[in-house]
C-alpha cells in the first residue's frame, strides 16, 4: 500500500482516538486483512455507539457532537476525504450501547 505516512497517521490517530474516548469499559480492537484488492483496517470498540441518525451526519465537515466530550466532528470528516483522496473509503457500523466499528479500505 502506498500513502501519505503523515495524513494516513492523522487518520488513524484520530479513529483510534474517538475509540479510546467513547468506550469506558470493554476493549478496543484493531484488525487488518486484505479483501480482494484491498487492506482493511478494522477499529472496533465496545463504547457507547453511534444512532442511526447520528450514523447519517457523522462524516458532514461540520456537525454538533451530542455526546460529551465529543467535538465538531471535522476529525471524521478530514479522516473521510484523506481516505478519498488515497482511492479508498470507510465504513462504519454501529449501535447505540454496543459500540462502533469503522473499516478504512485502501487499495493495494
Amino acid at each position: 500500500m502506498l500513502g501519505d505516512r503523515i495524513e494516513l497517521r492523522r487518520v488513524f490517530t484520530n479513529l483510534i482516538g474517538n475509540a479510546i474516548k467513547f468506550t469506558n469499559q470493554g476493549y478496543v480492537n484493531i484488525s487488518l486483512r486484505c479483501v480482494d484488492n484491498f487492506i482493511a483496517i478494522a477499529i472496533q470498540d465496545t463504547g457507547s455507539g453511534i444512532s442511526i441518525q447520528e450514523q447519517k451526519v457523522l462524516f458532514e465537515r461540520f456537525r454538533t457532537g451530542k455526546k460529551q466530550g465529543s467535538g465538531s466532528g471535522l476529525g471524521l470528516y478530514l479522516s473521510k476525504r484523506i481516505i478519498e483522496e488515497h482511492h479508498g473509503y470507510i465504513k462504519v457500523v454501529s449501535e447505540t450501547g454496543k459500540g462502533s466499528k469503522f473499516t478504512i479500505y485502501m487499495p493495494l
